[in-house]
């Protein structure tokens, strides 16, 4: 990373929308890898918000993928939902840099008057396996199908997970292009519809 690379970016080029995808995104090794997750979600963020600032460029959207992280396990219990007022208590350093992102965002509109929109990511799942094994519940179970005879869950494997596909998501920031977006937003990003891990993992 290089922010004066970043200034310069701003300094020469106009932009209607900007989505901000960009993170360290296994849950797991966030929790052993802290600094690295919080110098990079939370760094990279500051330095992106900065740049803007600097040289008084800023966009008409920004859009920046947030996640269900956020919320930890609120939700004890097969009937309850979470939705965008659930309690945001992030039980991971990956929820926790994720929430941070959020709060940035949050004051920066406010602050500059840029609308944001927060896209609160449920499991989503591609076509393609992830570069990092770590990442996703379903890449994670595959991986580990492809490479051993024993497959193993965390806890009882009846937690559930809302999935949702990439090409989904895309879908959703295409029909963002078309709102009237002002101030700060933010959306859970699902199918609301859970699936047990176990369900998940019979499957494969």
């Amino acid at each position: 990373k290089d922010c004066a690379k970043l200034a310069d970016v701003f300094k020469n080029y106009n932009f209607d929308i900007i989505s901000h995808q960009a993170a360290l995104v296994s849950v797991g090794e966030s929790q052993y890898q802290i600094e690295r997750y919080i110098n990079n979600n939370v760094e990279c963020v500051s330095e992106f918000l900065q740049a803007m600032i600097d040289t008084k460029n800023f966009p008409k959207l920004i859009m920046f993928a947030s996640s269900m992280g956020i919320y930890g396990n609120v939700c004890p219990g097969i009937s309850s939902r979470i939705n965008e007022e659930s309690s945001k208590i992030p039980i991971s350093y990956y929820g926790v840099s994720k929430l941070c992102q959020e709060e940035m965002f949050r004051v920066f509109s406010i602050t500059y008057d840029v609308p944001v929109v927060a896209l609160r990511y449920f499991s989503v799942y591609g076509n393609i396996n992830p570069l990092n094994p770590l990442t996703g519940v379903i890449s994670m179970i595959t991986n580990k199908f492809l490479n051993s005879d024993v497959v193993e869950l965390n806890e009882d494997g009846f937690q559930t997970r809302d999935f949702v596909h990439a090409f989904d998501i895309a879908d959703i920031h295409y029909l963002f292009n078309y709102k009237n977006n002002k101030g700060f937003n933010y959306y859970n990003v699902g199918n609301g519809v859970s699936y047990t891990i176990i369900l998940i993992a019979n499957y494969i």
